[in-house]
C-alpha cells in the first residue's frame, strides 16, 4: 500500500508542468478589477449582471435593468442590431462617458471572458493528452513569444521605429523560442532556426522590393487606416503590412523547418550510410507535399481572416472585376498569400540541404562542431 501511494505521489510530481498552466490559467481567468477607466478620457468600463428586461412595444429596443457584484445599480435602453438581444443573467461591459457633469452610460458589449477561459483551459487539456509534457514548453514559447510582440514589437512601432526592421528583429527572438523552448536544444533546432532566419531576411528584401513597386501604402483595411489616424507618431503603414506577414508567416516557418529536419534526422538514423544527394532526394519527397497542401492553406486562410470584406467586395457588381482585383485591399491580400507561399517553397529546400549536408557528415566530424 505503501508503495502504491509513493508511486502514485511521484507521478503527481512529475505532472507539475500541467498543474502550472492550469494554475496559471485560472488566476487569469479571474479579472483583476470588474471596473477599469481609460487614462485619457476617464470613461468608465464596468461588468454587470443583467437583472431585468422590458421590450419596447415596436421590439427595436430594450430597457435593461443591471447590477455588479459590489451592488451597484444602472438603468440603460439598448438597440436592437442583428442578434445581440439580451436577457435575465447575461453578463454585459457597461461603458460610461464622463462628459463635463454628465454621465453617459450604455452596454458597449457582451462580456465573453468567462466563455474564453473555459475553452481556453479546455484546448490546454486537450493539448496535454495529444502532446504530454512537452505541451507544457509549447505554452511558454507561446507566452514568450507574446511578450516579444507586446512588449517589444508593438511599443517600438507605434513610437514611429521602421516596423519592418522591428519585426524582423523580434521575430529572430520568437523564432529562438519557439524553436529552443518548445523543441529543445539540439542540432535540429538550431538548423531548422537558422533556415527559419534565412527565410526571413529574403522574405525582408522581397517584400519591401514587392511593396514598393506594386505601390503598396498599408492602407487597403479600415482598421489601418484608424491606426494611421490615431497614432501620435508618423507610422509607415506598408512597413506594418509587411511586419504583419513576416510575423503570420513564422507559425508555418516554425511547422515546415522542424518537421522537414526531423524526418532527415529519423532518415539518417535508419540508415547511416545514405549520402548527402540520398538524404536531399528523400527529404524532397516529402517535402514536395508538404508545400503543394500548405500552399493552399496559407491562401485560405489569409482570404478567411478577413472574409465579410472579401464578400462585400464581391458583392459590388456595378465595379469590373479587374478594379476589384486592383484594389489596394486585394492587392494586399495577394501580397500575403504570395509572400507567404514564397516563404514556404523557399524554407522546404533550404532546410532541405542545410539539414542533408548536416547528416552526411560522419558523426565523428560532426561531434567537433560548435553548432548547439
Amino acid at each position: 500500500m505503501n508503495n502504491q501511494k509513493k508511486y502514485f505521489l511521484k507521478k503527481m510530481m512529475q505532472s507539475w508542468q500541467i498543474y502550472a498552466c492550469i494554475l496559471i490559467t485560472l488566476m487569469l481567468a479571474v479579472p483583476y478589477s470588474y471596473a477599469y477607466v481609460t487614462e485619457e478620457s476617464g470613461d468608465i468600463f464596468e461588468v454587470f449582471s443583467v437583472e431585468k428586461v422590458i421590450e419596447s412595444v415596436d421590439k427595436t429596443s430594450q430597457k435593461v435593468f443591471l447590477i455588479n457584484d459590489s451592488g451597484k445599480l444602472e438603468t440603460v435602453t439598448h438597440e436592437k442590431v442583428q442578434n445581440n438581444w439580451y436577457k435575465k443573467g447575461d453578463e454585459v461591459v457597461l461603458r460610461t462617458q464622463v462628459i463635463g457633469d454628465r454621465h453617459i452610460s450604455y452596454i458597449a458589449d457582451a462580456y465573453r471572458q468567462n466563455h474564453q477561459w473555459w475553452f481556453f483551459i479546455g484546448f490546454i487539456l486537450l493539448a496535454f493528452l495529444s502532446i504530454g509534457k512537452r505541451a507544457f514548453f509549447a505554452f511558454l514559447s507561446l507566452f514568450v513569444s507574446g511578450l516579444i510582440l507586446i512588449y517589444f514589437i508593438a511599443p517600438n512601432i507605434l513610437a514611429g521605429f521602421d516596423p519592418l526592421m522591428i519585426s524582423f528583429i523580434g521575430s529572430i527572438g520568437i523564432s529562438a523560442a519557439s524553436m529552443y523552448i518548445s523543441h529543445g536544444i539540439s542540432y535540429k533546432t538550431t538548423i531548422a532556426f537558422i533556415s527559419m532566419i534565412v527565410t526571413l531576411l529574403i522574405v525582408f528584401f522581397v517584400g519591401r522590393f514587392y511593396v514598393h513597386t506594386a505601390f503598396l501604402f498599408g492602407l487597403g483595411t479600415e482598421d489601418a487606416g484608424s491606426l494611421f489616424i490615431q497614432s501620435d507618431e508618423m507610422i509607415d503603414m506598408s512597413g506594418v503590412f509587411l511586419s504583419g506577414v513576416i510575423i503570420s508567416t513564422l507559425g508555418v516557418l516554425d511547422d515546415v523547418t522542424i518537421t522537414q529536419v526531423t524526418f532527415l534526422e529519423e532518415l539518417h538514423k535508419a540508415n547511416k550510410k545514405y549520402g548527402m544527394k540520398e538524404l536531399f532526394d528523400r527529404a524532397a519527397n516529402i517535402g514536395r507535399e508538404h508545400m503543394i497542401s500548405m500552399v493552399n492553406t496559407l491562401v485560405l486562410a489569409y482570404v478567411g481572416v478577413s472574409f465579410p470584406v472579401f464578400l462585400l467586395l464581391v458583392s459590388q457588381t456595378d465595379v469590373p472585376m479587374w478594379v476589384f482585383i486592383n484594389s489596394e485591399y486585394f492587392a494586399e491580400e495577394i501580397a500575403r498569400s504570395l509572400l507567404g507561399s514564397f516563404a514556404l517553397l523557399l524554407a522546404i529546400p533550404l532546410t532541405n540541404l542545410l539539414g542533408s549536408w548536416f547528416y552526411s557528415i560522419p558523426e565523428k566530424e560532426r561531434q567537433g562542431l560548435s553548432f548547439r
